[in-house]
């Protein structure tokens, strides 16, 4: 396969993401290539040995790496897809690997698939899936990055913490399944069964669970599926579900499925599917939990930070993002609205922090958790994003708050 990405600079002027590719000389999957360029439309493409060879030369790398696997595992231990790994998390990077076919079990220690999907899933729906994986990754990079620079939140890693409540799994369903489930989970995570759709949404609405394992016939379980996928506190729930053939596994993966499992997997294979959606639905909770924290306590009205912290911040950022060819844009809050505006709380709840500027309050429920929205001394209110499309996308949504809320 032909690499797409050079060694040329990519600037943040919204390039597309890169992924390296890499791709088992066993794998069953001929059609790999085209299956992934008619995917990724806008994406560049890189051999993980070419993306490796750019990291060891020029210090970049892509922002994933997927791995068409076959059944048989060769040895990995100096291979590039694991060189390619441990050199970006020398670099202070995580590059999240997403495993297509093969086994999942089958990587050593020091490589841990972020998400893995069998061969039925169509291209575009690999491209959406990647692109939230890529976002996750992004969002725990925050995390770090804001915590090495401003220090942790208060009580951030105490056992009383919502975020570090028991890791849960929620098995829907009537199957054989439960006790191999059962057997591989005992002792890391919880896990609670149900009999009926009904049953589970009462759970979900009690408590947290980090995925849901849907294990009854595969009519029964596409509709489950599209039930959960319809409920917005679910949208991003992993879900696992079982199939019978590659048909039934292609409508799952339709309806909103995460994941799904054949008939015949072995205990282990069935253990490493289950903990890839657990940590995936651990890392999303986590990660959205420390982000709302620390935007409380740092980017509301009283949240002003100090310029020397601000300038770190932004330093290390750079250096980050500039691994992967891009850089921040550091944007003047009054750049994407300059009317002036009354300044009195909108009529909001979740505004009240922001009670005394409209226009940061706006800000703060148009932009991304993981946007950094803050009142910097000595330069007002900032806004740091990560690349030019984000830009556009604030840009628009701050436009759409401001014009049609009331502010009292």
């Amino acid at each position: 396969m032909p690499a797409k990405l050079g060694p040329l600079p990519r600037s943040g002027a919204g390039v597309a993401p890169s992924v390296a590719i890499e791709i088992d000389v066993d794998a069953e999957m001929p059609r790999a290539g085209p299956w992934l360029t008619d995917g990724l439309v806008g994406w560049f493409e890189v051999t993980t040995k070419d993306a490796l060879q750019l990291a060891k030369t020029h210090n970049r790398f892509p922002d994933a790496i997927a791995h068409f696997r076959g059944q048989h595992r060769p040895s990995t231990e100096d291979s590039a897809l694991t060189e390619l790994v441990h050199l970006a998390r020398a670099r202070g990077l995580e590059l999240p690997v997403f495993v297509i076919g093969g086994r999942a079990g089958q990587y050593d220690g020091a490589v841990r698939p972020a998400a893995y999907a069998d061969p039925s899933l169509s291209a575009p729906l690999f491209g959406e899936r990647l692109g939230d994986v890529i976002r996750e990754i992004g969002r725990l990079s925050e995390i770090r990055l804001r915590r090495r620079v401003f220090g942790a939140l208060p009580g951030e890693w105490t056992a009383e913490s919502r975020e570090h409540s028991t890791i849960a799994l929620l098995v829907l369903g009537l199957s054989h399944r439960f006790g191999a489930v059962f057997g591989v989970g005992a002792g890391r995570f919880e896990i609670v069964g149900a009999f009926t759709f009904d049953m589970a949404m009462q759970f979900l609405e009690a408590r947290r669970f980090d995925a849901v394992l849907i294990d009854c016939p595969p009519e029964m379980a596409i509709d489950y599926v599209t039930r959960l996928r319809f409920d917005p506190r679910h949208v991003n729930l992993p879900v696992i579900a079982c199939a019978r053939d590659a048909a039934d596994a292609a409508r799952l993966h339709a309806a909103g499925a995460s994941d799904v499992l054949a008939h015949g997997l072995d205990p282990a294979e069935l253990s490493e599917r289950v903990r890839i959606a657990i940590r995936a639905g651990a890392r999303r909770h986590l990660a959205g939990a420390l982000l709302r924290r620390f935007r409380h306590r740092h980017l509301g009205e009283r949240g002003r930070l100090p310029r020397a912290a601000y300038d770190r911040y932004l330093a290390e950022l750079s250096r980050i993002l500039a691994l992967q060819g891009r850089e921040p844009l550091a944007v003047p809050l009054t750049s994407f609205h300059p009317d002036p505006l009354w300044r009195s709380a909108a009529n909001d709840e979740a505004f009240r922090p922001a009670g005394g500027n409209p226009l940061r309050s706006a800000a703060l429920a148009a932009s991304r958790e993981e946007d950094f929205v803050a009142t910097v001394e000595g330069l007002g209110d900032m806004v740091v994003l990560r690349d030019a499309a984000a830009v556009g996308r604030l840009a628009r949504r701050l436009s759409s708050i401001v014009s049609a809320t009331s502010f009292l």
